[in-house]
């Protein structure tokens, strides 16, 4: 099955190599594109964000009867929250105020001088992303509307924010990824203050309002004092716990190194993939197709006549012996009585012709044999036992049939055209040219014609 397989590959080598180089090479180019003209630069913030005693009993009654983890409730509602636009509305309304009014975010300077080319690179590649996705939003939706440098600030930071929980913690990542370092940084650390902000706004307000319940009860005279004062104290202590652990762990840096692209990794990447794509690409067109292309196929058909392949030009001699051995196995092959033909034209014939003459030449037995016993037909042993022979492998000790597409006829092997009638033929093709029921006939035409015996001969190069 394995070298099925690889016979499959090599056979479409051209093609499994166009598509490895294609998306490899492209992949690497599109990389090496993004990398001068829009890389892109991701500064990440950690922060704590402790639930409150109510989240943390809610989320517990939640998923009591389920297996949910509370933790995981609780910061999937903190991710939302953090990727709303009101939230990032809020972040760019303060970077801005930070930035004295200017809307910050522009493209990050050259890192070294003499990098001009770089630059009207990088602006005529914005220039097309722009007018690209124009043109898909008006083909896709009939129309484009322009948004103003605003909105774009505020869409862009929405959509550049990516949050990463720990697992079973209340720790977030919270992620920015921006063509300028500098501002990918300060919208991590700002967006995480801003929402730590909010978040203690809301926790204190909900402690606040409870407080104040206790002590409209205290004034009422209702339950006792002593208890409300220990749960008033009790709320001021979790809203101090609270404020305090609900801050920025690890506040994000500018990044020296762009996040995106990777152009080593995607480039291995593209060639894995390329070499996966490949194959399923070749087993589904093994699938599909019916013509013969492995010995496994050419096996399918004639069983152990199946000779496998071999080099037209320079055939090895290991190939030849293993040929001639085959042959004599599975008939008493007289070279005076066999014949070569091809699916395809007479030089392949030919050319199958002289490499069975030259297998029967090397075929060891008929060395071994002593002078005066070479002879076709059978031996008697001194055992008594008769064995096969084979005849002198002279020039014409193979008769070449012709190929199918020229001077082949079954005439050729009707009885008295020749000195002898053909007892067996060696059908040469070339792999990928004849499917199996092409073959299955001109087989059954052959015995019907008296061949005995029909082997089958890849010819390749």
């Amino acid at each position: 099955m394995r070298s099925h397989y690889l016979q499959l590959l090599s056979y479409y080598k051209y093609v499994v190599a166009f598509i490895i180089v294609a998306l490899t090479s492209g992949v690497a180019a599109f990389s090496a594109v993004f990398l001068f003209a829009a890389p892109l630069y991701t500064a990440t913030a950690t922060v704590s964000l402790l639930p409150t005693q109510a989240e943390l009993t809610f989320s517990q009654a939640f998923v009591r009867s389920t297996s949910f983890n509370p933790a995981n409730l609780l910061t999937q509602t903190h991710i939302e929250n953090l990727i709303s636009r009101e939230i990032s509305k809020e972040t760019i309304d303060k970077l801005i105020g930070k930035a004295g009014g200017t809307p910050p975010g522009g493209k990050a300077p050259p890192a070294t001088a003499g990098n001009e080319w770089i630059d009207r690179f990088s602006q005529g590649f914005q220039s097309f992303r722009r007018e690209f996705r124009r043109i898909y939003m008006t083909l896709n939706s009939g129309k484009f509307v322009p948004a103003d440098p605003y909105t774009d600030l505020v869409n862009g930071l929405q959509e550049a924010i990516s949050i990463d929980m720990l697992e079973g913690t209340y720790i977030l990542r919270i992620s920015v990824s921006w063509d300028d370092p500098e501002f990918a940084a300060a919208a991590a650390n700002m967006l995480s203050e801003t929402y730590l902000e909010r978040a203690r706004a809301q926790a204190r307000k909900a402690a606040l309002a409870a407080e104040e319940a206790l002590r409209k009860e205290m004034a009422k005279g209702e339950g006792n004092v002593a208890d409300l004062q220990r749960q008033i104290n009790a709320l001021r202590l979790e809203r101090a716990s609270n404020i305090s652990f609900l801050r920025v762990i690890d506040p994000a840096v500018p990044p020296v190194y762009p996040s995106f692209p990777k152009v080593v990794v995607n480039t291995v990447a593209a060639g894995v993939s390329a070499v996966i794509l490949s194959i399923i690409l070749v087993i589904a067109a093994d699938t599909i197709s019916k013509t013969l292309k492995t010995d496994a196929d050419l096996s399918r058909v004639l069983g152990p006549a199946g000779l496998g392949r071999i080099r037209a030009r320079r055939p090895a001699a290991r190939k030849l012996k293993e040929i001639s051995r085959r042959i004599n196995l599975q008939c008493l092959a007289v070279p005076a009585q066999g014949g070569v033909m091809s699916m395809e034209s007479d030089a392949d014939s030919a050319a199958a012709a002289r490499i069975i003459q030259r297998a029967l030449a090397e075929l060891e037995s008929w060395k071994d044999l002593p002078p005066g016993t070479r002879q076709t037909g059978e031996q008697t042993s001194r055992r008594g036992r008769s064995t096969p022979q084979v005849a002198d492998p002279s020039d014409d000790t193979v008769a070449d049939l012709g190929g199918a597409t020229g001077r082949f006829s079954m005439a050729r092997i009707e009885p008295g055209q020749g000195a002898r009638p053909i007892d067996w033929v060696v059908i040469a093709l070339r792999p990928g040219r004849v499917t199996e029921d092409v073959l299955r006939s001109t087989i059954a035409e052959l015995r019907a014609h008296g061949v005995r015996q029909v082997f089958g001969l890849y010819l390749v190069g």
